[in-house]
């Protein structure tokens, strides 16, 4: 099953212009951007039993570029239609340079139980783009102290959760992990849906930092 993710923003009038801007944003961040700064990720995908059911993948996050929008620098990953900049209230997302193509992705600085973001995912067949079901969920940070291993190393994590509810059925569907630390990025994310069968939250994707480089 495919979703797609519902985007309700403001709309605001926003300029913007090319940039060459090397510098870096406040290091206080959840998120380090500058241009260099480079992470290496493993990505597998899983089956209903838990195995691997395609060859685990590397994913290479490279910021190449920044382009000034209205008030913001935002930064720009090589080869990819998205753009990270960090705020007082910590790193958004725009996958589009439109107006209102602005997400709140990862709180910081924040405390254990804030809400900050809440999601609509439209659920549809592999097939066709009917639309099955709605899903809404709130991200939540879960933890701001939260161990995690990966190959890169143990880093002390932000956990941001959210919990997927089908609107019909008030059911948990899906659950999306991310973990953060201060200053590094991100570390690892996990990917759960709901198996028909078994009725139970099975890990569908997951992806952990293998190496990072930063300027």
């Amino acid at each position: 099953m495919k979703k797609y993710l519902l985007l309700v923003f403001c709309l605001g009038i926003i300029s913007c212009k090319s940039s060459t801007d090397t510098g870096t944003q406040n290091q206080t961040v959840i998120m380090p951007l500058a241009i260099g700064n480079t992470w290496i990720y493993l990505d597998n995908g899983y089956d209903s039993n838990g195995h691997l059911f395609v060859p685990s993948t590397y994913d290479t996050l490279l910021i190449s570029d920044t382009i000034t929008y209205g008030k913001d620098i935002l930064y720009k990953p090589q080869n990819r239609l998205i753009y990270y900049t960090n705020k007082a209230n910590g790193l958004w997302v725009r996958y589009d340079l439109a107006p209102s193509e602005e997400i709140f992705f990862a709180k910081y600085p924040a405390k254990d139980g804030d809400i900050f973001r809440r999601d609509s995912l439209i659920v549809t067949k592999e097939s066709s783009p009917d639309p099955l079901g709605l899903t809404i969920g709130n991200f939540i940070v879960s933890s701001t102290t939260e161990s995690v291993t990966v190959p890169a190393g143990t880093f002390v994590c932000y956990k941001y959760n959210a919990d997927y509810y089908d609107t019909t059925s008030h059911q948990l569907v899906d659950r999306v992990n991310s973990f953060y630390a201060p200053n590094v990025g991100r570390i690892k994310s996990e990917d759960f849906h709901l198996d028909s069968a078994t009725q139970i939250l099975k890990l569908l994707q997951s992806s952990e930092l293998m190496k990072v480089m930063l300027n």
